[in-house]
Parts: C-alpha cells; sequence; structure tokens
C-alpha cells in the first residue's frame, strides 16, 4: 500500500514539476520572468560572518 501511495506521489510531483516549466516558458515569451535575483556578495560575507561568529559563541 505505501509502495502504491509513493508511486502516486512521484507521478504527481512530476506532473506538476512540468506545469511550472510550461508556465515559465509561457513567463519567458510573455517578458515577464526574468529568472532569480543575483546574490549580493558583499551582503552575504557579511551575514556570513555574523553566523560564523554567533556559533563560534555558543562552543
Amino acid at each position: 500500500m505505501l509502495t502504491v501511495f509513493a508511486a502516486v506521489a512521484e507521478l504527481e510531483r512530476e506532473y506538476i514539476l512540468q506545469r511550472q516549466r510550461e508556465g515559465i516558458a509561457i513567463a519567458k515569451q510573455a517578458g515577464k520572468y526574468q529568472g532569480r535575483k543575483p546574490i549580493d556578495r558583499a551582503s552575504l560575507q557579511l551575514i556570513l560572518h555574523e553566523h560564523r561568529k554567533k556559533l563560534c559563541k555558543k562552543f
């Protein structure tokens, strides 16, 4: 029974991904999809530094 549910869930996940890809393709054609925003490396480094400082204080 569990195997059947797993198979149905996997199939449904594939359908969701297929619909997502189709939607992204349509949005790209319409010029509305720009993709993921680029990461600001400077602020990312600052955040990582602060996080590491907090971790070091715990130990």
